[in-house]
């Protein structure tokens, strides 16, 4: 992810906190300590969710990587091997 997506992820958890701080919940039938928690531990449950994008990704690239070396090996390989007969 790009800085620019932590960003508008940051600007849009920031939004919602003020948001949920400022809202009348009267309306909503939810336990007052649910509710808490909730506003509470939901930035550690998005935290959790772009922890494991991001490692998924991390994982895509270095196995793209690992492909490339081990491409880049048998090439070298194969020069060396033509040239020393």
């Amino acid at each position: 992810m790009s800085n620019v997506d932590f960003l508008v992820i940051f600007r849009f958890m920031f939004i919602f906190t003020v948001w949920s701080t400022s809202m009348d919940w009267k309306g909503i039938l939810m336990d007052s300590d649910t509710l808490l928690m909730v506003s509470r531990l939901w930035p550690i449950f998005v935290a959790f969710i772009l922890l494991i994008v991001t490692l998924a990704q991390a994982h895509y690239r270095i196995k793209v990587l690992e492909e490339k070396v081990k491409v880049a090996f048998e090439l070298i390989n194969k020069i060396t091997d033509k040239f020393s007969k």
